[in-house]
């Protein structure tokens, strides 16, 4: 009986070693399938990392195209704004130009021949060389561009008072001056207005852009801004003054109708012989 059950308990013993490889290989098996997960969850984080790095290369690439625009367009409206002021510089200048040929052939319309013109000039620049020498002054010349009075004015406001005004800074404080005394310079400007048929409104406008040439209502507003007398020499006997009553010393130019060909023009007269400025409180 104890032979018996021993070898019962050696078969039992072989039926579990036979067994075992059995367990071993299914334990291999799971710690294979683990590491094949391993695996796969390694190549899926690689993946995802390559996922990753191309959306960022293509939100860069993105961003960079979007910056190129932006910065293509700003150069475009910048190329844009600065045609715009070429168009206008360009239209100003040829409206100066037309305005000058509109006044040469009103000048000719009133002349019955071409020498009568001539002679207009001669008489002109006879009258005004007397007035030269009789007052002891020499002409400055100044450039015909439209800013003809503003620019002799101004070189007188830096001759005798050492004042540096531009033409441009002239122009506005004019146009400032009449808007702030319409009644004044009423009658001054409603033969403009209506000859060039405008409002009050443009043509201060065109002042200050430098469209409209500078006349008497000009002369008269910076004679008061400054406070000084203005004598203007003209090709006949009569000489325009403004604010003659103030003692300082005035300011002094040429007015030509005929010399210039295309229209009025303004020359600067400086003292022969420099005098020492008196001094002029103004605010330039």
């Amino acid at each position: 009986m104890a032979k018996h059950n021993r070898k019962k308990n050696r078969l039992k013993t072989e039926q579990r070693g036979q067994n075992e490889p059995e367990y071993l290989d299914s334990n291999d098996n799971t710690k294979n399938n683990d590491a094949d997960g391993a695996i796969t969850e390694q190549d899926e984080s690689e993946q995802l990392a390559e996922q990753l790095l191309k959306s960022m290369s293509i939100n860069d690439d993105v961003e960079s195209t979007k910056h190129n625009e932006t910065h293509h367009l700003q150069e475009k409206s910048s190329e844009i704004t600065e045609n715009d002021g070429r168009k206008r510089s360009r239209n100003r200048r040829r409206e100066k130009i037309k305005q000058r040929e509109e006044n040469y052939k009103k000048l000719l319309e009133t002349t019955e021949e071409p020498t009568e013109f001539i002679q207009k000039q001669h008489h002109e620049d006879e009258i005004l060389m007397e007035h030269m020498k009789t007052q002891g002054l020499t002409e400055y010349q100044i450039r015909a561009d439209g800013h003809c009075l503003f620019n002799a004015i101004g070189d007188q406001l830096d001759q005798i008072y050492g004042l540096h005004v531009s033409a441009s800074k002239l122009r506005s404080q004019a146009a400032e001056f009449i808007a702030n005394n319409p009644e004044t310079f009423a009658p001054y400007l409603i033969p403009d207005l209506e000859e060039k048929n405008i409002n009050s409104k443009q043509y201060l406008e065109k002042l200050r852009s430098g469209e409209l040439w500078g006349g008497q209502p000009e002369i008269v507003a910076l004679s008061n801004i400054y406070e000084v007398p203005i004598m203007v020499y003209t090709g006949s006997e009569k000489t325009l003054s403004v604010n003659v009553e103030s003692e300082k010393q005035p300011l002094q130019i040429s007015y030509y109708l005929y010399k210039y060909g295309l229209g009025a023009h303004y020359n600067s007269l400086r003292c022969a012989i420099p005098n020492t400025p008196p001094n002029l409180e103004a605010s330039v």
